[in-house]
């Protein structure tokens, strides 16, 4: 990869997290075309064969109006369409049901697994009160089905249903990462 550097100086990086804290309506002029690059950026690390296992809210800033990801160092590389984990992965509401669920370790997780942690970082933009989707990664199937499609309810209209539509699919392998 090669490196890029950011200029700081004519304004302090906030955390995404803190940037998030500060919206009172969403902002789609900055929301839709960093979910619109950020899914670019992983289909081009898929496609040559790299991706990883969840992200989170930490592993993005916010500087002079634009989101940038700084977590390069949890790509992991692609083999068969699984990356192997070896290890114990600390629990997130970014991590996907097949994350949460692993019986043992070692294991292969698919590398569409982590397409769940887009959604929820979307659903970071909303006010918690209107979308409930904790514990969404600690659910069977059908009760999974059930609440993403009660969730799909309040995206109806808005430039994100079809992204959250395709990206929430329980079985990772039917995940797709489109954002049009």
């Amino acid at each position: 990869f090669n490196t890029i550097a950011i200029d700081f100086s004519n304004s302090k990086p906030l955390s995404l997290k803190k940037y998030i804290n500060n919206f009172v309506n969403i902002d789609y002029s900055i929301v839709l075309p960093f979910f619109k690059k950020l899914s670019k950026l992983f289909n081009i690390f898929n496609y040559n064969n790299i991706s990883i296992l969840n992200f989170n809210i930490n592993d993005f800033i916010y500087i002079n109006q634009k989101i940038y990801f700084i977590a390069f160092h949890k790509l992991q590389n692609i083999k068969n369409n699984f990356i192997f984990l070896d290890n114990i992965i600390e629990y997130s509401t970014f991590n996907s049901p097949d994350i949460t669920l692993i019986k043992s370790i070692p294991t292969n997780i698919h590398y569409k697994s982590f397409y769940f942690s887009f959604a929820i970082l979307l659903f970071n933009f909303y006010n918690q009160n209107d979308i409930d989707f904790h514990n969404l990664n600690k659910l069977e199937n059908s009760d999974y089905q059930n609440k993403v499609q009660n969730i799909l309810l309040f995206f109806q209209g808005t430039p994100f249903y079809y992204f959250i539509k395709r990206i929430l699919p329980y079985e990772p392998i039917n995940r797709s990462l489109v954002f049009i």
